[in-house]
């Protein structure tokens, strides 16, 4: 297998019961399934067996959609890294990008922990988009009393709604607002209108953040999670901004969710900064057309952190 970029991969996850499981096995049969390699748990969970082919090495499945499902043994890098070389060996068939599916009680920042700075997976893989499945039906309150299901929403770029058809639209409205008070800069989809791998398959995580937000404004709902949006209306200090930034995860990154933030810097112009706990993602110099205006935008997530004082320190160290 002949590669010229690195593999594109979408995380997905969500908290046990909500669904993700059930909209993996409806992916999977698909049209636009074929050539992913899918990475899971357990082969008996994603409910496969209707759509085997057969077995074609060890823990891997070939489907009739031309999609391969490896079950992850051991480490996530050594599944990933064994797939890989598999296919460019020709003992599985090649595929474009690899989908992993995580179980219900998983931290999506461990994860992407491994994805970012893995050294020998930096070159390799490339993520593309976390997206969290959403229960309708639980997760404005079974599910959000969880402190997972806090960390599973805050890490997505995508929120998957399931079961949306089973619930009243003021519901299901309640919902909407409620993620996005703890993830205002997700795009939501609901499932139902996602059959496949392709409707979620967008422009990646690096899609500029589009909610509108007030110069100042702080959001807190009944998880414990905290959002700070920031925007502000000339161009920022990098380097300023770089250190205020290191000083804040080193000292409260076990606190912090998510960072988001799209930069109107002094010396390099627009800059994508993107972050899950302690997890920063390399930063991303942009083209000055990705820019709409002059404007940053700042968006943290957090639980446990003031952020009056967090919004305090940004306002005295990097400015207003």
């Amino acid at each position: 297998m002949t590669r010229q970029a690195p593999i594109p991969i979408i995380l997905l996850t969500g908290f046990l019961g909500a669904g993700k499981t059930t909209w993996l096995s409806r992916a999977l049969r698909h049209e636009s399934a074929g050539r992913t390699a899918v990475l899971v748990n357990e082969f008996g969970e994603v409910g496969i067996d209707h759509l085997l082919v057969g077995t074609i090495a060890p823990d891997t499945v070939l489907l009739n959609s031309g999609c391969i499902c490896c079950q992850i043994r051991g480490e996530l890098k050594d599944a990933i890294l064994d797939v890989i070389t598999r296919a460019e060996r020709g003992e599985i068939p090649t595929f474009e990008k690899i989908v992993i599916e995580t179980t219900g009680l998983a931290d999506p920042s461990q994860i992407l922990s491994t994805l970012m700075f893995d050294p020998v997976l930096h070159n390799q893989v490339s993520l593309q988009h976390v997206v969290t499945v959403a229960d309708a039906q639980n997760g404005a309150t079974i599910h959000s009393a969880q402190p997972e299901w806090v960390g599973q929403i805050a890490a997505a770029s995508v929120l998957l709604l399931t079961k949306a058809d089973l619930v009243s639209s003021s519901k299901l409205q309640a919902l909407r607002m409620r993620l996005a008070l703890v993830n205002p800069t997700a795009e939501q989809l609901v499932a139902q209108d996602c059959p496949g791998f392709r409707d979620i398959d967008g422009p990646g995580d690096s899609h500029l953040p589009t909610v509108n937000f007030d110069k100042s404004s702080q959001h807190q709902d009944g998880t414990g999670a905290r959002t700070l949006s920031l925007t502000l209306e000339r161009p920022m200090d990098w380097v300023k901004f770089i250190v205020w930034l290191s000083a804040l995860i080193h000292r409260h990154g076990a606190k912090l969710l998510r960072v988001k933030c799209l930069l109107n810097t002094e010396e390099t112009g627009p800059v994508l900064i993107d972050g899950v706990g302690h997890t920063l993602h390399h930063p991303r110099h942009l083209d000055s057309e990705f820019a709409s205006d002059e404007k940053s935008r700042l968006v943290f997530i957090a639980r446990d952190l003031d952020m009056m004082r967090l919004r305090l320190s940004f306002e005295k160290f990097v400015g207003t």
